[in-house]
């Protein structure tokens, strides 16, 4: 089954959001994707998608292992092309990478030879005429997530929720529209974890960015997003969008409230029956 979802507009970022967007930052019309196996045979990752996602909104997409939340993402990024439907970021089509895209993955994938303010500047190193201000931003961003002092360190030096803090950094110092977030904090313990969405919440607060977060985790998509997509199991199709009317700003212990295990249970119950359909 598929949905289409009002887009949300939050315009005021101490509540949860509830102005439809007229002009959507994202858009994505019968969107599928058809991987062809060795043998040639058509295996089905992505089915019939659409969805609009307004500028600012903190978007996260759950589902079973091999739903296709990767692909979606890599063809949000430009990384992968896509069989047939429209995709579309600021109204241009998706063709391939842009800098407008700041990409994290579950390994920061830091160069292990550079310091990490190295590494976080890496990006721009090719943009001419852009070095001052990407370097104001690279000491407040650095500060912001607690890598102050640490910019002369090299990535073995730090723990691995520091590492993926720098990679953060990183994709941010591009100033992009769109935050494509793959799993980010899924290699780490549960308590650097729930450490990790806290700075990613204080961030996206701060400076706005469009987010596309995807996560194995019903909790985390909960606790951080004003919508969550929910995907069938393969071939991944939306099972349903689900608007998170929790207050911001969201401290941790939100996760205790009555209402944070409605969104939850409503989630999980979402998932396993798909689950159960695909058995």
């Amino acid at each position: 089954m598929n949905a289409v979802a009002t887009p949300l507009y939050p315009e005021d970022r101490t509540s949860a959001p509830k102005t439809a967007a007229a002009d959507p930052l994202i858009t994505c019309r019968s969107l599928n994707k058809v991987y062809k196996t060795r043998s040639g045979d058509a295996v089905d990752a992505l089915v019939d998608l659409n969805f609009d996602i307004a500028k600012g909104e903190f978007i996260s997409v759950v589902g079973p292992s091999g739903c296709g939340k990767s692909t979606l993402l890599k063809i949000m990024a430009g990384l992968l092309d896509y069989t047939s439907g429209d995709i579309a970021i600021s109204g241009k089509a998706v063709t391939g990478p842009s800098p407008q895209n700041g990409l994290v993955f579950q390994q920061p994938n830091l160069l292990p030879w550079k310091t990490i303010a190295e590494n976080v500047y890496f990006p721009v190193e090719i943009q001419q005429g852009r070095r001052a201000v990407n370097m104001t931003l690279v000491r407040e961003l650095m500060s912001m997530v607690g890598l102050k002092g640490f910019e002369g360190k090299y990535p073995h030096e730090l723990s691995g929720g520091m590492q993926q803090r720098a990679a953060i950094v990183r994709a941010l110092v591009q100033d992009p529209a769109v935050l494509l977030m793959d799993e980010p904090f899924g290699a780490l313990d549960a308590m650097t974890r729930d450490m990790m969405n806290v700075e990613l919440l204080k961030i996206w607060s701060k400076h706005r960015k469009t987010v596309i977060f995807i996560t194995h985790s019903i909790p985390e998509a909960v606790f951080l997003s004003d919508r969550v997509i929910a995907m069938t199991p393969r071939p991944g199709e939306i099972a349903e969008i689900i608007p998170i009317d929790l207050p911001r700003p969201r401290p941790l212990d939100v996760v205790n409230t009555p209402e944070f295990g409605a969104y939850a249970k409503r989630l999980r119950r979402l998932l396993n029956a798909n689950e159960d359909i695909a058995g």
